[in-house]
């Protein structure tokens, strides 16, 4: 399955990130820009002590909304 798996470079809130997955790439790189503006969001709306875990509740709000 390894062999399968694209090396796909993303940036996300301004570092660069290789994602190994079997993944489109373009599905990939969409997922990372949508990260990347949740992680902007959320640098302008809270201290950066709490942005991992705003990030992850918000994303997993709108995912299970």
């Amino acid at each position: 399955m390894e062999a399968d798996k694209k090396l796909v470079k993303v940036r996300i809130f301004g570092q660069e990130y290789p994602i190994r997955a079997s993944s489109n790439e373009d599905y990939i790189k969409e997922v990372a820009a949508y990260v990347d503006q949740k992680m902007n969001e959320v640098q302008r709306s809270v201290p950066s002590s709490m942005n991992a875990s705003k990030i992850a509740i918000s994303s997993s709000y709108e995912y299970f909304r």
